[in-house]
């Protein structure tokens, strides 16, 4: 079905526009850092470790050697993990880089920690869930490449006081 003004998107079809939005918004010159992530950590995460409040601080869009920073132009992804393994949290895309629509997605679902990788499984369709993250110390950091175009993600959990 094709969607039309005035009736709501499939989760899909959000998914997909929202990708190519960022692609075309990478290929239309906007420049970005990249956050670089070092190091790693030799343990498995566990719930217990993993456990606590994550925020994006790198989300970047990357094609060619265009580069599209997505918390800079007003996106945000911040989840949080429990000890019982779920998640809840949200995925925001600003209009600007979907063809004018706000994407706003809940994170809430599962995840699964397994030899040094963490995958989500949410009933959100976007890209979050199809990539495995890695552990380093107090960050994940997970990148995939989806039809020429690499996302980044670096989620940095919070500290208790």
């Amino acid at each position: 079905m094709r969607h039309t003004r005035g009736s709501a998107p499939s989760a899909s079809r959000r998914r997909i526009v929202a990708g190519r939005r960022l692609r075309a918004l990478a290929l239309a010159g906007i420049l970005a850092s990249i956050g670089a992530c070092s190091g790693s950590d030799s343990t498995s995460p566990t719930s217990a470790t993993l456990a606590g409040d994550y925020t994006a601080t790198t989300f970047t869009l990357a094609q060619g050697s265009t580069t599209t920073d997505v918390l800079a132009a007003g996106g945000s992804l911040s989840i949080t993990l429990t000890n019982s393994g779920t998640t809840t949290g949200r995925l925001v895309i600003p209009a600007s880089l979907n063809d004018g629509v706000i994407f706003d997605e809940s994170m809430e679902g599962t995840y699964t920690a397994s030899n040094g990788s963490v995958t989500f499984v949410q009933s959100a369709d976007t890209f979050i869930r199809d990539i495995t993250f890695t552990q380093s110390g107090s960050t994940l950091t997970g990148t995939r490449t989806f039809n020429g175009a690499t996302i980044k993600v670096v989620l940095a959990k919070a500290t208790s006081h």
